[in-house]
């Protein structure tokens, strides 16, 4: 099978009631591959960053771009971050505003391994520092991602990552937890795993200095058919120990907790996907997934679901943001497509 990537960035800034589509823009940077990975929307213009690939003076580079551009679409201004011998993704971005003025956003450092990075710019898109970090068993086991990062109290950030979680086993995955300080300087970390293989996805500061987590766990890494997933939500205390846990049932498929909204009544708006495994072969099956969310109540207890079901599931379509009606009325998902077309002959 070949997954066939589709890149296009659509802004949309419509009227509360009518949801009318003002610009759909192209763009191309002036770079061989450019993809944007995360969009931070304002009342007067929209901030984004990306990955770039530069192939400029005989060496190619993997570098971050970072952009402005007004309530229209048009580029304002663009910023580079290139280091000869260094690649910079962010794949799994999260680009957000300081009380500076400035931003912060994740991702990876490559060059002779893989490390974390956390970002941080200046209002007008000037790279002030790049702080990077390893796996905590490095040099033993390297890999790692970023998935969240939020900033709480005195400016101090708080990243999410995922990483392998035994020596032995590169199938099973823990939850990364790092706080730095606001000039990214390494404070505390705090590691979650068990047997399952447990991926994490989103975080919400809480105003009592508690965190909760959003993550899956499965055994989608280690067996190729009879799947097991469900979507694990916790909560620790400023300390780091864990307050209280939701699990989905048991039986059925739920992709993680890829985003996560506190409601007025103090309960939890998930937003996840639900599973579908479908065969193969005989020996192997495939996870496909159809948007869902889901509400717990303010014990931590499932609320309701809801299901959006369209002509067919796919390997990725569960719902990865959620956002509040700006009119309190509800809330609106938005879903990520991932399309796979199977090779024809002679491919």
């Amino acid at each position: 099978m070949k997954k066939l990537p589709v890149l296009f960035l659509w802004f949309c800034l419509s009227a509360p009631a009518y949801g009318q589509i003002t610009f759909n823009h192209q763009y191309n940077f002036d770079f061989p591959f450019k993809v944007l990975t995360s969009v931070l929307p304002t009342d007067s213009c929209y901030y984004a960053t990306g990955i770039i690939t530069d192939t400029t003076g005989g060496s190619y580079k993997i570098g971050n771009i970072f952009i402005k551009f007004d309530l229209q679409g048009e580029v304002e201004f663009s910023k580079t971050l290139t280091t000869p011998g260094k690649f910079y993704e962010t794949w799994l971005g999260d680009l957000i505003r300081t009380a500076d003025g400035g931003f912060v956003d994740i991702g990876l450092a490559k060059d002779s391994t893989i490390k974390g990075l956390v970002l941080k710019y200046n209002s007008v898109g000037d790279t002030l520092f790049t702080k990077e970090f390893f796996h905590p068993y490095y040099p033993d086991a390297s890999f790692l991602f970023t998935a969240a990062i939020k900033i709480g109290p005195e400016g101090k950030l708080w990243v999410l990552s995922g990483i392998d979680a035994d020596l032995t086993d590169s199938h099973n995955g823990d939850i990364y937890l790092l706080e730095f300080d606001s000039l990214g300087n390494l404070l505390q970390t705090f590691t979650y795993g068990g047997p399952e293989n447990q991926i994490p996805r989103s975080m919400l500061l809480e105003s009592d200095g508690g965190i909760i987590i959003g993550a899956n766990k499965s055994n989608t890494s280690m067996v190729r058919q009879n799947f097991v997933s469900r979507t694990y939500i916790f909560k620790i205390d400023s300390l780091g120990e864990v307050q209280w846990e939701y699990l989905s049932p048991v039986g059925q498929l739920f992709d993680r907790a890829r985003d996560i909204v506190r409601t007025p009544d103090g309960g939890l708006i998930v937003a996840t996907g639900k599973g579908i495994e479908h065969p193969v072969n005989d020996a192997s099956s495939q996870l496909r997934w159809y948007p869902y969310m889901f509400k717990l109540n303010a014990a931590h207890e499932f609320e309701w679901g809801r299901e959006f079901r369209g002509t067919r599931e796919v390997a990725g379509t569960s719902v990865v943001k959620a956002v509040p009606a700006t009119d309190g009325s509800g809330y609106i998902g938005v879903r990520h497509e991932e399309r796979i077309k199977c090779p024809t002959m002679g491919q």
